[in-house]
């Protein structure tokens, strides 16, 4: 005994696991642009912090000591201060293609750190 259903149903199946694919791989593609924006935001953190403590090892070669550091990382050195004993260093970094396409016009597509170190 077979049971064969001819109607509107036809097909539906398809429909439902097309669109469900869809909805996942748009998911993955937001989560893989959130980790590429965490993971640059954490680059450009770790090369101010790292800037920041070279900088301050040698307070008369401190920026230029930070300047290196920071092309190391593959970050840029946007401003780098002596204040006092301390060096204080600001650093952007672009965030990844994919979202710099989705910035709107007029935005900064970049990630910016601060940091600062001193003597111990």
């Amino acid at each position: 005994m077979s049971s064969v259903r001819h109607g509107r149903d036809v097909g539906s199946g398809t429909v439902l696991v097309v669109a469900s694919a869809m909805v996942v791989l748009m998911a993955a593609t937001v989560f893989a642009g959130l980790v590429g924006a965490y993971a640059t935001h954490q680059r450009a953190a770790t090369a101010a912090d790292l800037a920041a403590i070279a900088g301050a090892t040698n307070p008369h070669r401190a920026c230029d000591l930070a300047s290196q550091v920071v092309a190391a990382h593959g970050v840029v050195l946007d401003e780098c201060q002596l204040v006092g004993d301390d060096v204080l260093v600001t650093v952007s970094a672009d965030l990844p293609e994919t979202l710099r396409r989705l910035a709107p016009p007029g935005q900064s597509a970049r990630i910016i750190a601060r940091a600062r170190a001193g003597p111990a």
